[in-house]
């Protein structure tokens, strides 16, 4: 496996649409490797066409249909070659010019192979699309989430993008939204359905409906550790705001990276 980078986003917009996007796009400025197409879930594996073999990279894109307008998009860019040791920031900025053409923002012709061209469109990190009306530091991971309480601007759970940056951590669907930021937060933890029900604090956090759900669980689904939980500071004390990871291939390493970039932010 080569040096990689991938991204979860919720995309506002039907899978066909998605697939179709990502098809005519990959066939013109990418190799295409392999489409697999089913009603709910598609991938698709793309190859840069770059003179620069130690440069060249694997996209694979993979489309869940949460609803009929809706789609989970998961765009994975990984460095191919052997001799490569460091991506210096390559696989992001492939990332990030794919969603930024999915969701309108780039035409085609600024999704580019070459290198010159893509250093100089991304030399100046991009907002986050749900921006706050100011300019975002570095966005360090986007993974998808579905928020189950504990905070007070947001009052019934959402699936959405949990997002950290070197400076906070934000939560972001279409329309509610809220921000945590470091001054905040007190601790971040890991955990499962069966350890939040030992947690009388967690428990009184969580959404009642979540809570039924979880209480109905399998044993196996109780004890995935497919959930984290941030300590804050709230405007009433201490807080427990609890997200599952969702449409993630790797959960638990998915959300031991954002442990890790949150803890290192609030040390």
């Amino acid at each position: 496996m080569g040096i990689h980078t991938e991204e979860d986003r919720l995309i506002n917009l039907p899978k066909s649409h998605c697939e179709e996007r990502m098809l005519a796009l990959g066939k013109k400025k990418y190799e295409l490797k392999k489409h697999v197409h089913e009603k709910k879930k598609s991938m698709i594996v793309l190859l840069t066409k770059t003179v620069f073999v130690s440069k060249e990279q694997r996209i694979t894109i993979t489309l869940n249909e949460k609803d009929e307008k809706s789609t989970e998009v998961m765009i994975r860019s990984e460095m191919i070659s052997n001799t490569q040791v460091k991506d210096h920031g390559e696989n992001q900025k492939k990332i990030s010019a794919l969603f930024n053409y999915l969701e309108g923002r780039n035409s085609e012709n600024q999704v580019s192979d070459n290198d010159e061209t893509d250093v100089k469109k991304s030399a100046r990190p991009k907002s986050s699309f749900f921006s706050f009306g100011k300019e975002k530091a570095k966005r360090d991971m986007c993974m998808m989430a579905t928020y189950l309480g504990g905070h007070k601007d947001l009052d019934k759970s959402l699936r959405g993008n949990l997002e950290i940056y070197s400076n906070e951590v934000d939560f972001t669907v279409v329309g509610p939204r809220f921000r945590i930021l470091p001054s905040e937060i007190k601790k971040v933890t890991i955990c499962s359905s069966s350890e939040i029900v030992l947690n009388s604090k967690w428990q009184a956090s969580l959404f009642k409906e979540k809570l039924e759900k979880d209480r109905n669980a399998s044993d196996r689904e109780k004890e995935k550790k497919n959930k984290i939980v941030i300590d804050y500071v709230s405007d009433d004390g201490l807080a427990y705001c609890i997200f599952r990871a969702e449409g993630q291939f790797e959960v638990e390493k998915s959300l031991q990276k954002a442990q890790d970039l949150i803890n290192n932010f609030i040390k």
